[in-house]
């Protein structure tokens, strides 16, 4: 079954509400996929929307002429209208400038983030130095102070070294090849 509309209608948003409910109702007698009704409909307020919004320099009332057909699952739809041509060069130029400030936009959060990837590598770096350190310097003072100051240093290292791993595991996603204190002789 094929069906048809001819509708003329003003440069006015408030005229898309009544284009909807026409199409729809063509749509709907034409046996139409829903994605295709959908689709139609979507295209149709598009095309529309933006020849009323963006097509005409002076205000005043304009004509816009729409041919929608459908038949034999197929969907056909013609607009006409006064508006200003679409300036494709200008739309190019605009999105080159976007495309060009994205890409500028990425390269500094590229640099942002290995910044502080190295950085985060060498706080990792200087305090598993900094846990060796005080490690080997408990460890050579067992024999002067004895056995329990040990063991009360090894466990506060412990602490600080699972903290630090979890912090940057958290702050950085950095994970493996941190120190790791067991404490006792």
């Amino acid at each position: 079954m094929h069906e048809e509309i001819r509708l003329t209608l003003r440069n006015d948003v408030r005229e898309l509400a009544r284009v909807h409910s026409l199409a729809s109702r063509v749509l709907e007698r034409g046996s139409i996929a829903a994605d295709a009704v959908y689709a139609t409909q979507l295209a149709l307020e598009e095309i529309l929307s933006n020849v009323i919004r963006h097509g005409y320099e002076e205000t005043g009332s304009h004509e816009i002429s729409v041919h929608l057909r459908v038949g034999d699952g197929a969907v056909d739809l013609e607009v006409e209208d006064e508006a200003l041509p679409v300036k494709i060069g200008l739309l190019e130029t605009r999105l080159e400038a976007k495309k060009s400030r994205l890409s500028e936009i990425q390269k500094q959060l590229l640099q942002r983030i290995q910044a502080a990837e190295a950085a985060a590598l060498t706080a990792k770096k200087y305090a598993e130095d900094e846990i060796a350190a005080l490690k080997q310097s408990l460890e050579e003072g067992v024999n002067k102070r004895g056995e329990r100051w040990f063991n009360i240093g090894m466990a506060i290292i412990g602490v600080a070294a699972s903290l630090l791993t979890t912090y940057l595991t958290v702050k950085f996603g950095l994970s493996g090849g941190g120190s790791s204190a067991s404490h006792g002789p």
